[in-house]
């Protein structure tokens, strides 16, 4: 017998509507996008949308890290995604 159970039920969750970071010149990292999920074991993966060329999100961690071309910018806005291993959003 193969007993099947659908351990995937809940979609991942900002734990922030909005996320606001300061850029440190000498790692070029901004901070971590973060997001729960209440499934049990589920991983996570990030994506961004609209972002400008030089803001890169890694897809595992959520490190936000930014080019040097784009700390002179006020503002950089964009969106962020969290998706499950079942492709939740």
């Amino acid at each position: 017998h193969i007993h099947f159970f659908d351990s995937s039920l809940h979609a991942p969750k900002f734990l922030l509507e909005r996320f606001v970071f300061s850029y440190d010149e000498r790692t070029r990292q901004c901070g971590y996008v973060s997001a729960v999920d209440a499934d049990p074991d589920d991983e996570l993966f990030y994506q961004l949308h609209g972002a400008p060329s030089g803001v890169s999100l890694h897809p595992a961690s959520a490190l936000l890290t930014l080019d040097e071309s784009l700390v002179e910018e006020p503002t950089i806005e964009f969106v962020a995604s969290a998706t499950d291993l079942a492709g939740q959003k």
